[in-house]
């Protein structure tokens, strides 16, 4: 009765504090293991967006190896993917230089991931978010 009119209003709801950290809580084992069958058998997708979900996993296994990702969409996190849609030319630079002075990322050769790997990055925070609203 409370979320759905605000879907049907705005097309998202953002859930917070869902993304309570499970680990380094120093809450007993047990209790970690309780909150995250909750959180596993509790928050399922719609029929539609799973179907949407399978479909989209289907075309990148298509198209060969990928990363799955669950990023925040925050400057740093966009400084090391390149990803500037919708930013202005000034995020844009400031972004770029970021990632040239820092020069690494976790995807590292080391870790067994290609730099043509394709991977599909979603996050919570949305950088410059208020000024797409």
């Amino acid at each position: 009765n409370q979320v759905l009119p605000i879907f049907r209003k705005f097309e998202i709801v953002h859930f917070l504090k869902t993304d309570a950290r499970l680990s380094n809580n120093e809450l007993p084992e047990n209790v970690q293991k309780m909150r995250c069958k909750v959180y596993y058998e509790g928050l399922r997708f719609t029929p539609h967006l799973e179907k949407i979900g399978k479909k989209v996993v289907s075309i990148l296994r298509k198209k060969g190896p990928f990363l799955a990702l669950h990023l925040r969409y925050e400057k740093d996190m966009l400084a090391f993917t390149g990803c500037t849609k919708e930013l202005n030319k000034q995020e844009v630079d400031e972004l770029t230089s970021m990632r040239f002075v820092i020069q690494s990322f976790f995807l590292s050769p080391q870790f067994g991931f290609s730099s043509l790997m394709r991977y599909v990055s979603k996050g919570m925070h949305v950088h410059g978010g208020r000024r797409r609203r």
